[in-house]
C-alpha cells in the first residue's frame, strides 16, 4: 500500500525539528564561548597590565594608552560579535550598540590621548621654595614660555569647553537612549520606524570616532613640529636665563609627553654641553623623564644618567633632594634601584653618588646634614593596635604621637624654609602595589600634617616588598613575633642602600618594637660596630659625640687609611665600587637571625696617606618606642643579652617622644639642645591635649599615655629647672581638662585642621574623675 504524500510532509517536518532541536544548544554553546574566551582575553590582559608594573606594556603613558584601548576594542567587539548572535540586526541591537559606542568614545577621549600633567613647583611637594632661586624673568623670557604652554594647550583642548560640554551631555544622552529602549520594546511599530534613524547615528559614531582620532593625532604632529622648532631656537640663543624660566614655568611632563625623543634629546644634550641648565633645570628634567617612564627606553636612560653626572659637589646633593621632593612615590631611590634597569648604567651613577658624597664629607670634614629614617605606624601614628599595622592600643588609630614631629624637626639641624631638603625619609613596610595606590594614603596624611603647620618639611617615603609582607601576615598566627623578621631585613636593606645615595650624611632611625624596627635598628648598629672595631659597649653616645667634627652635632666615622691627592680632595673611579648582595636564607622566609650581607668594597685615593675621622656615614642613635613588654619584641640574635643601657648606647627605648628627648640632651645635648627639649615637651603638651580633644570617646584608656607622658615631662622639668629656663606646662588629667575649658575648636584643629564636635559624656568624666595626679615613675603603659 503506497502511503499518503501528507504523512512524508509529516515525517520531513518531525525530522526537521529533530534536526533543529539537537543543533540549537551547540549554536548557544559555540557563542557563549566565544563570549567567555574574549571577556577571559581581556581579564587575562588587565591582569598582566597591574601585575607587571615594569613590563613592556608600561613603557610610556603612550603606550600604556594604546594597550588600555586595544583592551576596550577586545571587550566591545566581543560584545558587539555576542549581542548580534542573540538580537539579531534589529532596533535594540543598534541602539545598544550606540551606547556602547558613546562610552567607548568618553573613555577614549578623556583617559587615552595625553592629558596636563602638573607643573614642577606645584604645592604638593617640596620644589615650591626652589623657584625664587630662579634669576628674575625678562619679558622676552615670559612670552616665550606663553607661547610654549599655548602650543601644547591647543593639542590638550584646554583652552576649548568641548571637552568638558562633551563629559556634562554624556550621562542625559545615555539616560534618553536607554529610556528609548524601553519604548521600542514595547511598541513594534516604532522599533519598524526608527530602525534606519538609529542605523544612521551608529555608522556616524563610527565616522566621527575615527575623524576625531586622525585630528587629533594630525593636530599633534603639527604641534610637534612647532614646538621643535621654539626649543632650538632657545637653543640657539644660548640664553640660559630664558631656557630656565621656560623649563620652570611650564609643564615640563606635559612637554614630555607631546615632543618627539629628537627634540628632547637635542635639548638635553645641547643644554649639557653648553652649560645652560641649572640644578633646578636638571632635577625637572629627570622628575619628567622619570614620570613619563625610562625602564625600557635606553636613549631616555641615557639622558637621565648624563644628568645625574654632569653635578658634583654641593650641586649633586641639592639634586638629590629636589628629586627625593616630589611628593610622589617617584623619588631618587626608585630611580636609581628600579627605574635604571641597565645594571652597568646603575653601576656608573651609584659609584658617582658615592664618591661625590665621600668628596663633600673630606671637603667638609664632617657630615652635611642628619637625615631622619622613620617608621609611620606605631612611629609616627597610632595603628590602635589594628592589625596588621601595628599593636599599639594605648593610642586611638590615626593619632599622630606628641612630640614626633617637634622632635624630628629638631634632629633635622639644617633645615631652613628657603631651601628644601628632604632629610625626613619614611621607610613603610606597606608594600608597593601599583604605582601610588598603597603610597597615597600616606601621602595624604603626609600633605594633611604640612597644611596644618605641623609637620617641617615634605618627607620621602621608601615602601617595602611584597612577599615579606605576604609571609608576615601568613605566618603570624603560628610565629607572632618573629614572622615580621623578613620586613625587618628589608628595612636594614633599604637602610645600607638608602645610605650609598647620600654618603655625605649621617642617619637618625625612629621605629617601634611591635613589629621589625628593633631588628632592623639593632642590624644598623651592630654592622656600624663590626665596621669600625670594637663591641658593643664601645659604641655609645659619648664615645661617638667625643668623635664628631664641628659643628658638634655631626657625628664622624672610625678612622680609615686614607690616600689622597695634592689637593686633598677625593678621586674615585667608578669601578672602585662594587656592591654584591646577597640574601641569607633568612630573606627567603627562613626564621634564623642572620643579617642580610652586604659587602660594599669602599672608594680609595691614592698619593698621599691621612686620616679622616668623618669618611663614612654614621648611625648616631635608634629611638625605639616601645609598644609592647620587651620580652615579646623581635630581637636580632647577636646583639648582647644584656643589652645597652639607656645612658650609654645608641638604642634608645623610650614610651614617649619626650623621654627620648630628654635622653638624647643628656648624651648629645649638641644634637637635642636644652631650649629644644623645652620647645618639645611643650609641643608634646599641647598636641596629648588636642588629642584628648579630638577623642574624648577614649575616655579612661588615655590613662596609661597620660602616666608615661607625666612622668618624662617631670625629669624634663627638673632639666629645665636646672638650666634657669621655665618648666614645660603642667599636664593636666583627663576630668580637668574637660571640666575646665569645654569643647574648643582650636584644639581639634591643632590636632587635623578640623573635626566633628563630639557630644560630651558624663559618664566617661566619672570613670577618670577619681585618678588622683601622683604617678609613680615606674609606672608603664602595659601595667595599666
Amino acid at each position: 500500500k503506497q502511503p499518503c504524500p501528507t504523512q512524508f510532509a509529516d515525517a520531513r517536518l518531525a525530522w526537521g525539528s529533530r534536526l533543529l532541536s539537537h543543533q540549537m544548544p551547540c549554536a548557544m554553546a559555540c557563542e557563549e564561548d566565544w563570549l567567555a574566551a574574549g571577556y577571559g582575553l581581556a581579564a587575562v590582559l588587565l591582569v598582566f597590565y597591574f601585575l607587571c608594573e615594569g613590563g613592556l606594556c608600561h613603557r610610556s603613558h603612550t603606550t600604556e594608552s594604546l594597550y588600555l584601548s586595544l583592551v576596550l576594542l577586545l571587550v566591545y567587539v566581543t560584545s558587539a560579535s555576542w549581542s548580534y548572535a542573540n538580537d539579531g540586526e534589529t532596533s535594540i541591537y543598534r541602539l545598544r550598540q550606540l551606547m556602547r559606542l558613546m562610552l567607548l568614545f568618553h573613555i577614549l577621549r578623556f583617559y587615552v590621548f595625553p592629558r596636563a600633567q602638573p607643573r614642577f613647583h606645584g604645592e604638593d611637594n617640596a620644589w615650591a621654595p626652589a623657584k625664587l632661586w630662579m634669576p628674575a624673568p625678562t619679558k622676552y623670557a615670559k612670552e616665550k614660555a606663553q607661547e610654549l604652554q599655548d602650543l601644547m594647550d591647543e593639542v590638550l583642548e584646554v583652552s576649548y569647553e568641548d571637552g568638558s560640554n562633551a563629559g556634562q551631555y554624556l550621562a542625559p544622552a545615555l539616560f534618553l537612549i536607554l529610556m528609548l529602549e524601553d519604548v521600542l520594546l514595547a511598541y513594534s511599530k516604532i522599533m519598524d520606524a526608527m530602525e534606519i534613524p538609529i542605523l544612521v547615528l551608529v555608522i556616524w559614531m563610527h565616522l566621527y570616532s575615527c575623524y576625531f582620532a586622525v585630528s587629533r593625532f594630525r593636530q599633534w604632529s603639527i604641534c610637534r613640529s612647532a614646538i621643535h622648532d621654539l626649543l632650538v631656537d632657545l637653543l640657539d640663543g644660548r640664553a640660559s636665563d630664558v631656557l630656565q624660566h621656560v623649563l620652570a614655568n611650564i609643564s615640563i611632563g606635559t612637554l614630555v609627553e607631546l615632543a618627539s625623543w629628537s627634540t628632547l634629546d637635542e635639548l638635553i644634550r645641547r643644554a649639557l654641553a653648553e652649560d645652560l641648565l641649572c640644578t633646578t633645570s636638571k632635577a625637572i628634567l629627570i622628575s619628567a623623564l622619570q614620570t613619563k617612564g625610562l625602564r625600557w627606553k635606553t636613549r631616555v636612560r641615557s639622558a637621565v644618567c648624563n644628568l645625574i653626572l654632569s653635578c658634583s659637589g654641593s650641586e649633586l646633593t641639592m639634586l638629590k633632594n629636589l628629586i627625593d621632593g616630589s611628593g610622589t612615590y617617584h623619588n631618587l631611590y626608585k630611580l636609581i634601584y628600579t627605574d635604571i634597569s641597565s645594571r652597568a648604567c646603575r653601576q656608573e651613577v651609584l659609584a658617582h653618588l658615592i664618591e661625590e658624597g665621600t668628596r663633600s664629607r673630606v671637603e667638609l670634614g664632617r657630615a652635611v646634614d642628619v637625615k631622619v629614617l622613620s617608621d609611620v605606624d606605631d612611629t609616627l601614628q597610632s595603628s590602635g593596635g589594628r592589625f596588621p599595622a601595628g599593636c599599639d592600643r594605648h593610642f586611638p588609630k590615626h593619632v599622630v604621637y606628641p612630640g614626633f614631629l617637634r622632635l624630628v624637626q629638631v634632629l633635622d639641624r639644617g633645615w631652613t624654609p628657603e631651601r628644601p631638603s628632604c632629610n625626613l625619609v619614611f621607610l613603610s613596610a606597606r608594600p608597593h602595589l601599583y604605582k601610588d595606590v598603597s603610597e597615597e594614603k600616606s601621602f595624604r596624611l603626609f600633605r594633611g600634617l604640612i597644611d596644618a603647620g605641623r609637620m617641617h618639611s615634605f618627607p620621602t617615603l621608601l615602601p617595602g616588598r611584597m612577599k615579606p609582607g605576604l609571609f608576615a601576615l601568613s605566618t603570624f598566627t603560628c610565629l607572632r613575633a618573629k614572622a615580621w623578621q623578613w620586613v625587618g631585613n628589608v628595612k636594614y636593606t633599604t637602610y645600607l642602600r638608602y645610605r650609598d645615595l647620600y654618603r655625605e650624611y649621617d642617619y637618625v632611625f625612629l621605629g617601634d618594637n611591635g613589629q621589625g624596627d628593633l631588628l632592623a635598628g639593632q642590624q644598623m648598629l651592630a654592622e656600624q660596630r663590626q665596621r669600625i672595631g670594637g663591641d658593643a659597649t664601645d659604641c655609645s653616645m659619648r664615645q661617638v659625640a667625643s668623635k664628631a667634627q664641628e659643628p658638634p652635632y655631626m657625628v664622624g666615622a672610625s678612622v680609615f687609611q686614607i690616600t689622597a691627592p695634592k689637593n686633598s680632595v677625593a678621586s674615585f673611579g667608578s669601578s672602585s665600587v662594587e656592591h654584591l648582595w646577597s640574601v641569607d636564607p633568612e630573606a627567603s622566609g627562613s626564621c634564623t637571625s642572620e643579617p642580610i650581607k652586604v659587602r660594599t668594597v669602599e672608594p680609595s685615593i691614592s698619593n698621599q696617606s691621612f686620616a679622616s675621622p668623618d669618611v663614612f656615614p654614621r648611625i648616631l642613635c635608634v629611638l625605639i618606642r616601645q609598644v609592647k613588654p620587651e620580652k615579646k619584641s623581635l630581637r636580632y640574635k647577636k646583639w648582647p643579652s644584656s643589652g645597652m643601657s639607656e645612658e650609654q648606647g645608641l638604642l634608645v627605648p623610650h614610651q614617649t617622644y619626650v623621654g627620648a628627648a630628654l635622653t638624647l640632651h643628656r648624651q648629645m645635648p649638641s644634637l637635642v639642645s636644652v631650649h629644644d627639649l623645652a620647645g618639645i615637651a611643650e609641643v608634646a603638651v599641647e598636641e596629648f591635649d588636642a588629642a584628648r580633644w579630638a577623642k574624648e570617646r577614649w575616655g579612661a584608656r588615655w590613662l596609661p599615655a597620660e602616666r608615661a607622658l607625666r612622668k618624662d615631662l617631670e625629669e624634663a622639668a627638673c632639666v629645665l629647672r636646672a638650666a634657669s629656663l621655665p618648666e614645660p606646662p603642667r599636664l593636666r588629667t583627663f576630668a580637668e581638662l574637660m571640666q575646665a575649658e569645654g569643647w574648643k575648636r582650636s584644639r581639634v584643629n591643632l590636632l587635623r585642621g578640623g573635626g566633628r564636635t563630639l557630644p560630651r559624656r558624663s559618664s566617661k568624666l566619672s570613670q577618670v574623675s577619681s585618678v588622683s595626679t601622683d604617678v609613680s615613675p615606674s609606672a608603664h603603659p602595659s601595667a595599666a
